[in-house]
């Protein structure tokens, strides 16, 4: 069984040059809220076993996987986000799911900008949440608080990702709104 750091490598051994760039790109950025950006000074022209050593320093092996799996899927690479399912993360499986990138993870951190906006009733998500023990009561009552759609939109999801509830979520949103979730899935 490969450890942590050689499924990592193989993974980014699949990246051309420019692609292992614009994975960079994304170490730079706020991908995961859990994880801070990278600074520009320590990616740059990194070589891929440096980018591993890099991601499992600045975290652990298993956000370093997290951190992975989220910035491939940013790059519509589902694939080979999909190939690191079996690598222990630092989320592992959620209320009984497999291992790995769900759908529901990968449909948030395509989507999560247009739903931001686009989610018109957050309650019946947040019962659906609520009913499967993922949120209190007191926590809906947080999210349905905010003033505007879009600020609710927004506390809803960040909650979301901080529970790593995002299957349930997309169960949730498919349910209450079929339609947006196709025209997100194209």
């Amino acid at each position: 069984m490969s450890t942590v750091h050689e499924k990592l490598l193989d993974t980014l051994d699949e990246l051309v040059n420019d692609d292992l760039k614009r994975f960079h790109w994304y170490l730079t950025k706020s991908v995961l809220a859990e994880c801070s950006p990278i600074p520009n000074s320590k990616v740059e022209n990194l070589t891929r076993d440096q980018t591993v050593d890099l991601m499992v320093n600045a975290y652990t092996p298993e956000v370093a996987v997290d951190i992975t799996r989220a910035i491939l899927i940013k790059m519509k690479n589902n694939y080979l986000a999909g190939t690191l399912k079996t690598v222990p993360s630092s989320t592992g499986p959620q209320h009984g799911s497999p291992a790995g990138p769900s759908l529901g993870k990968a449909f948030l951190y395509e989507h999560k900008a247009a739903l931001e906006t686009r989610i018109n009733n957050t309650r019946p998500i947040l019962s659906a949440l609520e009913h499967h023990g993922i949120i209190s009561l007191e926590e809906r009552e947080e999210v349905e608080s905010h003033p505007t759609p879009t600020k609710r939109n927004v506390a809803l999801l960040a909650m979301v990702i901080k529970k790593g509830a995002e299957e349930q979520f997309y169960q949730a949103l498919k349910a209450a709104d079929a339609f947006l979730v196709k025209d997100l899935e194209g």
